[in-house]
């Protein structure tokens, strides 16, 4: 439910999101960051204060707007404070942040609504807000952006080359949440594990996609599509194992480890690739390869919830990308 909640939300808005991102383009790609920070302050803040559920969502609208276009601004930053050769690697590691977000920020989201309520939830993420838009500040050096053209970077996202990441993006993340959008029920339904063993199951998920992301973000910088292929592979076997390992909850457990590392080292050199690809338009491309991640999450999660309509079980889901 968490998981449905979240993609509708940040793949309702995506062509605003690029429109976003191109208009602060013109601006010092560091005020940009500081100013989509804010933005994120304020729809938190919002959510948290709202009255209704409408209000609530429109404040959810507010911080999606600023989510593809901070880190499609984000990745263009961590590129170029690096050797070119170290490219792919600051990227996953930047990112790295949203893997953590897996292994503490879910957890301590849910802990924190169940006890105090899901408007302390939203209120818990100011300081960490705050802290973030001081470290920007600070540390994040002065960058000035090119003057953008916005026939220009579409011409260059037409590159068949530049659709094909973009289509391996959305690709990977079908695969991902077609799965993971119902990975509670599962671990419930399927493997019947306690409320507290399935939240021990999604930290292992997030220390192995935290830790797919450094070795992906390294391999990267090696051969990157070799990185992608065979990766994508592993992940394909994986897949087929889980209906095996569903019932029993060491393997499921160890399966869905294997099974988040695995994802996100094939997936993390695509920002990277996307960049090099399109490195004539990198604001609009990387910004679009946030919303072809957001476009699979909202797919990936109908095409489950359709197979599970359907009658048709969870032991098929991770068969359905096959």
């Amino acid at each position: 439910m968490h998981s449905q909640s979240r993609l509708s939300v940040s793949a309702l808005p995506k062509a605003e999101i690029q429109k976003v991102a191109l208009a602060l383009s013109r601006q010092e790609r560091k005020r940009s960051l500081v100013v989509l920070m804010s933005i994120f302050l304020i729809g938190n803040i919002a959510c948290a204060l709202a009255p209704n559920f409408t209000l609530m969502l429109c404040a959810r609208i507010l911080t999606a707007l600023c989510h593809g276009a901070f880190f499609g601004t984000a990745s263009i930053v961590a590129a170029s404070i690096v050797p070119r050769e170290k490219g792919a690697q600051a990227i996953t590691t930047m990112f790295s942040g949203l893997t953590l977000a897996n292994v503490l920020g879910v957890p301590a989201g849910t802990a924190i609504g169940h006890i105090f309520g899901w408007r302390l939830t939203f209120l818990a993420l100011i300081p960490i807000g705050l802290v973030a838009m001081i470290g920007l500040f600070f540390w994040v050096p002065r960058q000035d952006s090119e003057p953008v053209h916005i026939r220009h970077e579409l011409r260059t996202v037409m590159n068949p080359k530049v659709f094909l990441v973009l289509g391996l993006s959305t690709l990977s993340s079908v695969s991902l949440f077609i799965v993971f959008t119902y990975i509670a029920p599962i671990l419930s339904v399927v493997t019947h594990l306690p409320a507290q063993a399935i939240a021990w199951v999604l930290v292992l998920f997030g220390a192995g996609i935290t830790i797919g992301n450094l070795v992906g973000g390294r391999l990267s910088d090696w051969r990157q599509m070799t990185t992608v292929v065979g990766g994508y592979i592993l992940v394909t076997f994986i897949l087929l194992l889980m209906p095996l390992m569903m019932p029993h909850t060491i393997a499921m457990a160890a399966c869905v480890l294997v099974w988040g590392m695995f994802h996100f080292s094939a997936s993390a050199p695509l920002q990277a690739l996307i960049v090099e690809k399109a490195r004539r338009a990198p604001n609009l491309a990387s910004t679009l390869n946030q919303g072809a991640f957001n476009l699979g999450n909202a797919l990936g999660a109908s095409l489950g919830g359709i197979s599970l309509a359907a009658g048709y079980g969870y032991r098929i889901l991770p068969l359905l990308v096959l």
